[in-house]
């Protein structure tokens, strides 16, 4: 598999991802009246809870290997880690406030997908 189109099989399966995320994100207090109403087992929704995070992490770390991001103060360009994607403030959509590796300048950037 050529390296493009690995990127583009990613970026198809984090945009998956983040749909599913979405669905479950809104069932979430449909489940939470049912577990009341119903009285099921609570197990129940800690298994949602484990695999809504699951989810979460899985939308990070693939937007973490898809993505790169470029300094606008040196232009050059870099990936950054899971913890770096979850952790980074998110400055406005698809932009997070992030410290250059190259010449340390903290600022806004703009993901950009991998080509």
């Amino acid at each position: 598999m050529s390296m493009k189109s690995k990127v583009q099989t990613l970026a198809t399966l984090y945009t998956l991802c983040r749909w599913i995320y979405f669905l479950s994100i809104v069932v979430f207090p449909i489940l939470c009246i049912l577990l009341l109403v119903f009285q099921f087992p609570v197990w129940m929704m800690i298994g949602y809870l484990c695999y809504v995070l699951v989810l979460y992490c899985m939308i990070h770390l693939l937007h973490a290997k898809i993505s790169i991001y470029t300094c606008p103060s040196c232009h050059q360009a870099f990936g950054i880690s899971l913890w770096k994607d979850i952790t980074a403030y998110n400055a406005k959509a698809g932009s997070k406030v992030l410290v250059c590796p190259h010449c340390g300048t903290k600022e806004v950037m703009e993901s950009k997908q991998k080509k």
